[in-house]
């Protein structure tokens, strides 16, 4: 599923799903998954029905509660780029744009005295 073509609402629909999807698959009651996550049944319900927003903190106890909190690293994944000579620059800490200065209104010929 290409989550570019969805909106935040059909993304938020969609990773309740999903997560309902794995709670099955682990065979796991709505109750045992509030037990081992220490997330209430209404807000399982919530997040299943895709109803509403939940915290990270949430989305994580609820990927602990089924086992699959390594979920998260394929949202980190990093590329790797080839250096033909070994050498991968570590990313900047900060970023800076160069302001890109526009002429003001330069019509030609303006320098030429009359």
């Amino acid at each position: 599923m290409s989550f570019d073509l969805l909106n935040d609402e059909q993304i938020i629909v969609e990773i309740g799903k999903q997560i309902d999807i794995l709670r099955r698959e682990k065979k796991l009651t709505i109750n045992e998954l509030a037990e081992k996550s220490g997330v209430g049944t209404a807000t399982l319900t919530r997040v299943f029905s895709g109803k509403g927003n939940i915290s990270l903190k949430t989305l994580i106890a609820i990927l602990r509660g089924v086992n699959d909190l390594d979920k998260l690293e394929n949202v980190f994944v990093q590329k790797k780029v080839f250096s033909p000579l070994g050498k991968n620059k570590p990313l900047k800490k900060r970023i800076h744009k160069k302001e890109v200065l526009q002429p003001k209104d330069f019509t030609w010929g303006e320098d030429i005295d009359e």
